[in-house]
């Protein structure tokens, strides 16, 4: 099977496990609004406010809508590089605080573990290779920083913080500008790290069609 036979199987099989991750949590989420008091309406709002579901969601856009632009090399690096922050910031910020048990664990894993790794792995292996310019992680930073606004919105405007290294009333404003310019400035780090990987594999496959073009075999040691 070639490479976008390969690429294709395997996106949807990553696209699925995202899919039933955001399913279960979902539910968990649900009984656990009903449970203290809250909406259909607003416990759905509030599942939607975390960057990990927004990410998990993304992927799941990207790999089964039947849209063209969404096949885009760089669409789906950005994907990549949203999906594989949500692990990197549950892993250094959030598992210590945080211990999901039984269902929720085992939710917590698909979303925070399997799917960023899974998307990590297909990005290496069965990415189109030379597609990504040094622009392209400014683009990509439209949508952390779109979010991160929405987060200091939505905080200032009804107290509720989503994660607690962004809780300006307990930690102050100061503080919480600097961990947002930290977390930008990742994203950004990231991104350029992809790029340069990227543009690593045009430049071995343009050194590999040099060699067949003059004639040489390929190395089957």
């Amino acid at each position: 099977m070639h490479l976008e036979g390969r690429a294709k199987i395997a996106g949807t099989a990553i696209a699925l496990l995202a899919l039933s991750g955001l399913g279960f949590r979902y539910s968990l989420f649900l009984s656990q609004a009903w449970a203290s008091g809250l909406s259909t309406w607003r416990a759905t709002e509030n599942f939607l406010s975390y960057f990990t579901i927004l990410a998990n969601l993304l992927v799941v856009i990207a790999f089964l809508a039947p849209l063209p632009s969404l096949r885009d090399a760089k669409v789906r690096g950005g994907v990549t590089l949203y999906i594989v922050k949500v692990g990197l910031v549950y892993e250094a910020l959030l598992r210590r605080v945080w211990h999901p048990q039984g269902a929720e664990f085992v939710a917590s894993l698909i979303l925070h573990d399997a799917v960023p790794l899974a998307m990590l792995a297909y990005w290496l292996l069965l990415r189109e290779k030379g597609a990504l310019r040094w622009s392209q992680p400014l683009a990509w930073l439209c949508v952390p920083i779109a979010y991160l606004a929405y987060v200091f919105a939505r905080g200032r405007l009804t107290g509720w913080w989503l994660y607690p290294f962004m809780d300006a009333s307990r930690l102050g404003y100061p503080r919480v500008l600097l961990a947002a310019t930290a977390l930008i400035a990742l994203f950004l780090i990231l991104g350029l790290a992809m790029v340069a990987w990227d543009r690593r594999g045009m430049h071995d496959a343009s050194e590999d069609l040099d060699l067949n073009e003059d004639g040489a075999l390929p190395d089957m040691a």
